[in-house]
């Protein structure tokens, strides 16, 4: 009796080890994951982080008996993946360079070594012999597409960093092979629409650091502290260079700060004048603190469906809200 009750613990702890934990301990973090994503606007993760972090806390000295070590395990891997990945994503909106690298690192780390203890399922085919076959959980291959799509958005926040350290070409094949290629679409939509540029704008209003130039740099090197217009900085540009336009940033400025609800395509219009010609432009925010930036020098329709649809789509991709939105029945099961 004693060996039999075993064997349906053993069982059950696999499925566990298989499955991960969260139909067990945190169905709240995926439920509200969910649910945000189906709110099309942007996403304040640092809550969820603190969530993540409470979970952690909690359920880290649940597991003492050698029987549930592996069970221990996978709790430590999903909280750990996860809290990385929305750490990454907190350090994204800030324009974080390195620190952002280790928790992306980090996450892809800890996914490798969970699917390395995730059993080998027998697989049996009708005309050829049986074979082992890793099948990896619901939750793994989430977290793993979230991981895919936080690496396409780090690509397009950090593009100049990125394109200092290699060649176009090879940065280029590499954007290619991510899920989401956010530079492609950007170049493609700019060659479509004919825009005069495409900004992606950071409000850094109490950030510290090197923002200016982005990338890493020594802590302890003094930086000058943004001034101005300087304060609302182009982190990404095409297809003219990164700097600041002395002729439209007062209107993208000006965009920004009157933009109370940031969740939708806001466009603005402005008649030429001896210093500027006929400029529109259309906005959205797509993270806490940087907005995505169309500007036309002509005058554009407000409601002209390939810029919004455009504005629209990519904006929630870049707030995550797809790949959450997928997580609602998951947070069911």
């Amino acid at each position: 009796h004693s060996l039999l009750q075993l064997r349906k613990t053993t069982t059950t702890l696999s499925t566990w080890v298989r499955n991960g934990l969260h139909t067990s301990y945190a169905p709240k973090i995926y439920e509200q994951l969910a649910s945000l994503g189906t709110i099309r606007q942007w996403v304040n993760f640092n809550d969820l982080v603190m969530m993540c972090e409470e979970i952690q806390m909690d359920y880290s000295r649940e597991f003492h008996h050698p029987l549930v070590s592996s069970l221990r395990a996978v709790c430590s891997f999903e909280c750990d993946i996860l809290c990385h990945l929305l750490r990454a994503q907190i350090l994204m909106s800030t324009w974080s360079y390195l620190p952002c690298v280790l928790q992306l690192y980090d996450a892809h780390s800890k996914l490798n070594s969970w699917s390395d203890m995730i059993p080998v399922k027998e697989i049996k085919a009708t005309f050829s012999r049986s074979s082992g076959k890793s099948s990896l959980p619901p939750l793994y291959n989430w977290l793993f597409k979230l991981k895919g799509i936080l690496l396409s958005k780090f690509g397009f926040y950090f593009y100049d960093t990125l394109a200092r350290q290699t060649i176009p070409a090879e940065l280029k094949v590499a954007l290619s092979k991510c899920p989401e290629d956010f530079v492609g679409k950007v170049q493609a939509f700019q060659k479509k629409s004919d825009a005069t540029n495409v900004y992606l704008v950071l409000d850094a209003h109490g950030l510290t650091g090197h923002i200016r130039d982005g990338g890493y740099h020594n802590p302890d090197k003094y930086a000058v502290p943004l001034q101005g217009m300087e304060t609302y900085t182009p982190i990404f540009s095409y297809p003219h260079e990164r700097a600041i336009s002395p002729v439209h940033w007062p209107n993208i400025i000006m965009m920004i700060n009157s933009d109370s609800d940031g969740n939708k395509v806001k466009f603005f219009y402005d008649k030429a004048t001896d210093r500027r010609p006929h400029s529109s432009y259309f906005i959205v925010r797509v993270d806490t603190r940087i907005s995505l930036v169309v500007v036309f020098e002509s005058k554009k329709n407000e409601k002209e469906s390939s810029i919004n649809s455009f504005l629209v789509d990519i904006s929630a991709q870049l707030r995550c809200q797809n790949i959450m939105a997928g997580l609602k029945s998951f947070a069911r099961s």
